[in-house]
């Protein structure tokens, strides 16, 4: 964990810490999460990166707000390979959300900023649940599993439901949360690394502009 002072374009300086997991998955999130929580105390936590994606609601690099998540996974398996459901969801702050959603207005400049290997396609934000497992999905036949859980599910991940957990549960100081990542794949067979980078870059973006947006305020 690295930190450091972040200067806002209206002259405000902030303080802040950068932290990345060693380990996917939601159990690493969560720990990392309990200790930022502890030991820096913070206003505002933001989880950045790629999540999976669903075709009929996004594309290859559009940035999901995540509104909500929970475990996928979480209920009882019966027979016939059906998922009994038991979701525990935890939610982004309000405020947040809220001000993550007036950002879509940037998305084209942000896009353009990039000057590395990129899709062909601007950029949505969309603001959506997130549900999380401790498994990459790579198959269409898995994403039938959990889709009927929301009707509105637009991304998967790893480590979203952890960070709301996390922050959820946590007896300190309230800290405003949310996950902020961009769709690198499909959730399917056809997987590839191509676009990584851009959406490392794109997600990061939209978290500082909305660190601008809520500190200016």
């Amino acid at each position: 964990c690295r930190t450091g002072h972040l200067n806002l374009h209206s002259g405000k300086t902030l303080k802040i810490a950068c932290a990345h997991l060693n380990q996917m998955g939601p159990i690493a999130a969560t720990h990392s999460t309990e200790i930022i929580l502890r030991q820096f105390k913070p206003r505002v936590l933001i989880m950045t990166g790629i999540c999976g994606g669903f075709s009929d609601t996004v594309s290859v690099g559009d940035v999901v707000v995540a509104d909500k998540s929970w475990d996928w996974q979480a209920g009882k398996w019966i027979e016939g390979g059906t998922l009994q459901s038991a979701s525990d969801p935890k939610e982004a702050d309000y405020e947040l959300v809220s001000l993550a959603k007036t950002i879509d207005v940037d998305m084209q400049s942000l896009y353009e900023s990039y000057k590395g290997y990129r899709p062909e396609e601007y950029p949505k934000l969309i603001s959506a649940p997130m549900v999380s497992g401790s498994s990459v999905v790579a198959s269409a036949d898995i994403q039938k599993v959990f889709r009927g859980q929301h009707r509105k599910m637009a991304a998967i991940d790893m480590e979203c439901y952890g960070l709301y957990y996390s922050c959820a549960n946590h007896h300190g100081q309230a800290t405003k949360v949310i996950c902020i990542k961009s769709v690198s794949d499909l959730a399917d067979r056809a997987k590839d690394d191509n676009f990584h980078k851009y959406c490392s870059f794109i997600s990061a973006s939209v978290a500082l502009r909305l660190i601008e947006k809520f500190f200016n305020r």
